[in-house]
């Protein structure tokens, strides 16, 4: 679905999110509007999961390389 640096990002991990949030909100979420619903909280979900991966990436290029070991 995505990377960030060398981190991929799979489309199976928002999709889990996001089938979590819309079974929780199923009875607040009109039929007619399930699938606009389910798009935006993809796009959410794919937002947060690109700002996770930077953070993480970020950590890796300050974090030095142990003694010893292969990067």
């Amino acid at each position: 679905m995505a990377w960030v640096g060398n981190q991929p990002i799979f489309a199976s991990e928002i999709m889990v999110r996001v089938d979590q949030l819309m079974e929780e909100h199923r009875k607040q979420i009109p039929p007619e509007r399930w699938n606009e619903q389910r798009v935006a909280l993809s796009q959410q979900a794919l937002k947060v999961a690109v700002e996770s991966k930077l953070v993480l990436v970020d950590a890796f290029r300050k974090i030095p390389p142990r003694s010893g070991t292969n990067p």
